[in-house]
């Protein structure tokens, strides 16, 4: 059974976001974007609170773990309309990448223009181009 812990190798802070990466086999960068985009859709505070609990609730993993295969997340180079987010997007996830850009538009209106502007640029900056 695939067991859930907080990263030793693949952290940032508290190594939550390596965790869950391993733990679904996903890039950790993906995740934390999806963090921080929710960090700055709920003002912060909530986001900060839950993940310091989930801090303290997660263990952390073993000593001599070893990395599970996952798939990495890149911004696309052939699939991009302004900076390739949700082209990256689409091949992560194996979807058609209109959909992602449907799903990014309705966001952006829900949440509001700023937060998700704030969230698409430092995605920008983070994740690296393939």
């Amino acid at each position: 059974m695939n067991k859930l812990y907080r990263s030793r190798s693949d952290k940032m802070f508290l190594g939550i976001c390596g965790g869950l990466g391993r733990y679904w086999r996903l890039d950790s960068t993906a995740i934390r974007l999806v963090l921080v985009f929710f960090w700055v859709l709920t003002g912060f505070l909530p986001i900060l609170f839950a993940y310091l609990i989930a801090g303290m609730i997660i263990p952390l993993e073993p000593r001599g773990t070893q990395d599970s295969p996952h798939r990495r997340f890149f911004r696309s180079k052939s699939d991009r309309k302004i900076a390739g987010i949700c082209g990256g997007i689409a091949q992560l996830f194996q979807i058609d990448s209109t959909v992602v850009r449907l799903s990014a538009v309705f966001l952006c209106f829900v949440t509001g223009i700023l937060p998700f502007l704030i969230a698409y640029l430092i995605a920008w900056a983070l994740i690296p181009e393939k």
